[in-house]
């Protein structure tokens, strides 16, 4: 069954629908998005990814916070690590 993340968000909200139904018995929700503020408020694990490889995989708070993922994902300048 596919869904727009919208329809998702709404039945996370309300509890029911398709995304409370799969919660309830414990069933594994896939989705891809591309706002932050969604994956943090909805997602228990966040898997990041670039060019082809994972480059975080675990809690939103802590993916979200990583180098790469705020670099590569999120667009933010990080400065580098000095040598």
């Amino acid at each position: 069954m596919w869904l727009s993340t919208t329809s998702l968000i709404s039945s996370c909200e309300s509890g029911g629908g398709p995304a409370g139904a799969a919660q309830a018995a414990g069933v594994t929700v896939i989705f891809v998005e591309h706002d932050m503020d969604i994956v943090a408020r909805y997602a228990g694990r966040v898997v990041a990814f670039y060019d082809g490889g994972i480059i975080g995989d675990g809690p939103p708070d802590a993916v979200l916070r990583m180098a790469d993922v705020r670099r590569y994902v999120i667009g933010e300048e990080v400065p580098h690590a000095a040598a």
